[in-house]
C-alpha cells in the first residue's frame, strides 16, 4: 500500500511545486513589464485562493485554511467577543480580518458596532461609510447605517436610509423592525407606518420577541389599545418562556404589570412584579412598583408589605425625593391618616 501511495504523493508534491513556480513566474513577468512593486501579501492571498492549490493540499493531507475561511473565522470571533463585552479583543479580530482582506466590508460593520458600544458614534459612522464605499447599496450596511442614524438622533435621515434597506431586502425582519422604530421616534411620529412594519417583521418571524415588545409599547402609548398591548406582551412572554430568555421575560412581565396597574387590577400587577423579582431580585424599580401595587390594593397586610417593598427599593436606590415621600407616607400611616399616607 505504501509503495502505491508514495508515487502519488510525490506526484502531488511535484504538481504543487510546479504551480508555485508558474504562479511566481507569471507575477514576476507582469511586474517586470508593468513597472509596479510586487505585493507579496496580495500574491500569497491570490495563490492560496486557487482551487488547484487547495485541492492539492487537501490530497496531501495538509490542514489548509483558505484566506476566505480565515476571514470568516476572524469575523465570527470579533462578533462573539463584542457580545461578551471584550471590545479591544473584538477590534483586534476585525483588524485581522482586514489584514487578510482589506475589502471585507463586514469587518468595518463589526468595527462600527464595537465603536458604538464604546460610545464613539462618530467613529462608528466613519466605519459604516467605509463599508458603504466598499459595498455600495448593500442591505446589511444600510440597515446598520440607518439604525446608527437613529441612535445619533438623526431620525429623518434614519428613516430614509432604512427605507432603502427595506427596498434592497424586503425579507429582512431587522430592517422592518428598525424602520418601525424610526417611524415611531421621528418628529412627527408616523405610528401607522410603525405598526405596519412591526407587523411585517412578525410575519417574517412569528418568534421575534423584540418586535412583540416594541409593538406592545406602541399600543400602550395609544388610548383604547390596551387590549392589543396586553396581547403583544403575552406573545413576547410566550417567546421568552419557549427560548428561556429571562431578560425578555422580565421586560414582558414588566409591561403586563404596568397595564394591570393602569386598569386597577392590582392583584395581577402584584403577581407579575413578583415574577420579575424572581428573575432580578435587586431591581429597585420592580420593588418600588410592587410596593405601589400593594399600597393601591390596600387589603389586610398590603400596607405593611408595601412598606417592605419600598424599603427594599430605597436600600438599592436612594433618590432623596422618593425617600422624602416614603417617610412622609409612613408618618401619616402611623397616625392612621391612610388617605394622605397613600398619596
Amino acid at each position: 500500500m505504501d509503495s502505491v501511495m508514495k508515487p502519488r504523493r510525490e506526484w502531488l508534491i511535484g504538481g504543487l511545486v510546479a504551480l508555485i513556480v508558474v504562479s511566481i513566474g507569471v507575477n514576476l513577468l507582469f511586474v517586470a513589464r508593468s513597472d509596479v512593486d510586487i505585493n507579496l501579501k496580495a500574491l500569497g492571498r491570490w495563490f492560496g485562493g486557487l482551487e488547484g492549490v487547495q485541492w492539492l493540499l487537501t490530497e496531501l493531507g495538509v490542514d489548509w485554511v483558505t484566506p476566505q475561511q480565515a476571514t470568516i473565522q476572524w469575523l465570527e470571533r470579533g462578533a462573539r467577543l463584542k457580545e461578551e463585552g471584550r471590545y479591544q479583543e473584538a477590534i483586534t479580530a476585525y483588524e485581522q480580518a482586514l489584514e487578510i482582506n482589506p475589502d471585507e466590508y463586514m469587518a468595518y460593520v463589526g468595527l462600527a458596532r464595537v465603536s458604538e458600544a464604546l460610545g464613539d458614534l462618530d467613529q462608528a459612522l466613519v466605519y459604516l461609510k467605509k463599508a458603504d464605499e466598499i459595498a455600495p447599496e448593500n442591505p446589511v450596511v444600510y440597515r446598520h447605517l440607518g439604525r446608527l442614524r437613529c441612535v445619533r438622533g438623526e431620525y429623518a435621515l434614519c428613516v430614509r436610509t432604512l427605507e432603502k434597506a427595506v427596498e434592497l431586502d424586503p425579507e429582512s425582519k431587522w430592517a422592518h423592525y428598525w424602520l418601525a422604530g424610526a417611524y415611531q421616534d421621528n418628529d412627527p411620529p408616523d405610528l401607522d407606518q410603525a405598526e405596519a412594519h412591526y407587523l411585517r417583521a412578525l410575519q417574517l418571524d412569528d418568534h421575534f420577541g423584540e418586535a412583540y415588545l416594541a409593538l406592545a409599547s406602541l399600543y400602550q402609548s395609544q388610548p383604547g389599545k390596551e387590549a392589543q398591548a396586553l396581547e403583544m406582551f403575552r406573545n413576547a412572554l410566550g417567546v421568552a418562556l419557549a427560548t428561556k430568555d429571562e431578560d425578555l421575560e422580565a421586560q414582558a412581565r414588566s409591561g403586563m404589570a404596568a397595564l394591570h396597574y393602569a386598569q386597577d387590577d392590582y392583584s395581577a400587577c402584584i403577581k407579575e412584579w413578583k415574577r420579575v423579582l424572581e428573575i432580578n431580585p435587586d431591581d429597585p424599580v420592580a420593588h418600588r412598583r410592587l410596593g405601589l401595587c400593594y399600597a393601591m390594593r390596600g387589603g389586610e397586610g398590603d400596607l405593611g408589605q408595601a412598606v417592605v417593598e419600598l424599603e427594599q427599593s430605597l436600600v438599592r436606590e436612594f433618590p432623596l425625593i422618593d425617600a422624602y415621600y416614603f417617610y412622609l407616607g409612613q408618618y401619616y400611616a402611623q397616625h392612621q391618616d391612610y388617605a394622605r399616607a397613600l398619596w
